[in-house]
């Protein structure tokens, strides 16, 4: 142990500087690239009834929710006041998706209150079909595209893309999935709907170098609450790098519970103890995954 002390309880200075770093929105210039390629190329769709749509693969924590939420927000904006945004339809799937779950999801998506009394595939089919005629969404963005293809359920995940497929055909309707590298299954299941999904990006868990140090640099400009310029040191950087694997979720995390400990101190400056304290209580005490801010002083 590090013989440093831990707060049993959470300041209201804590807290507010945690809530700060879960709601940083800091965009990378790789995840950038993507947010506006996908809006452009589903703008163009729209434009030119082309139904296609765009595929999206990242590591666990790596924002694709976030990815997703950005483009929705973007595909909504109104360049007038006076204009009507058309919607856009946001689903998120879960283990054991089939195409009657699918459509209940896009069901509700489409504004539903409830399914129908004998909800069938085809029942629930003619309804989708009249809600996206009604809506007339710009685009549909489905999350955690992976439990389409997890283990052995290529029929059922053929099924469902194809399923898809028809909906985006007959309706115009583009499409952005976003899911683990599972999801890249996809092709060889059902090469047919990866053709109308034919734009893929990766994003991968940062490497230590200029988009890793680019990144640290975002969070210390838009974390107010607490001073983490401690962490643009080369050693700093290392570290918290070798501490998250650079991803981002595990950086959040990470440096929630640091600055949680920094954040009541007067001068509310990041230092090596405090990440040293983040790290135990943001990922426990594991042989497995030494504690580099304990290894040596930065």
């Amino acid at each position: 142990m590090s013989g440093i002390d831990i707060p049993v309880n959470v300041s209201a200075a804590g807290i507010a500087v945690a809530i700060q770093i879960l709601d940083a929105v800091v965009r990378f210039p790789e995840f950038e690239k993507i947010q506006l390629s996908t809006v452009a190329d589903i703008n163009l769709m729209s434009e030119i009834r082309m139904p296609s749509g765009v595929i999206v693969l990242a590591e666990p924590g790596m924002g694709k929710t976030l990815l997703l939420d950005l483009i929705r927000r973007s595909l909504t904006q109104m360049a007038n006041f006076f204009d009507k945004a058309r919607p856009v339809l946001s689903v998120s799937l879960d283990s054991a998706v089939d195409s009657h779950k699918f459509a209940a999801k896009l069901m509700f998506a489409l504004g539903y209150p409830m399914l129908p009394s004998r909800p069938n595939l085809e029942s629930m089919t003619h309804m989708v079909d009249m809600g996206i005629e009604r809506l007339k969404p710009k685009a549909l963005l489905v999350d955690e595209c992976q439990h389409m293809c997890e283990g052995n359920r290529d029929i059922t995940a053929r099924a469902l893309t194809d399923w898809l497929k028809v909906r985006m055909d007959k309706h115009n309707l583009p499409f952005v999935g976003t899911g683990t590298n599972t999801f890249e299954r996809i092709g060889e299941i059902n090469p047919q709907f990866i053709s109308r999904s034919s734009a893929k990006y990766t994003i991968n868990a940062f490497q230590i170098g200029d988009a890793w140090s680019q990144l640290i640099q975002a969070f210390e400009s838009v974390v107010t609450k607490v001073d983490l310029k401690a962490l643009k040191t080369t050693g700093m950087l290392k570290a918290t790098h070798a501490a998250t694997f650079g991803n981002l979720r595990s950086l959040k995390k990470l440096l929630v519970y640091a600055c949680i400990n920094a954040a009541d101190r007067p001068q509310a400056v990041l230092t090596t103890e405090d990440m040293e304290v983040g790290f135990d209580r943001a990922f426990g005490l594991s042989s497995r995954h030494v504690n580099p801010f304990r290894t040596k002083r930065l």
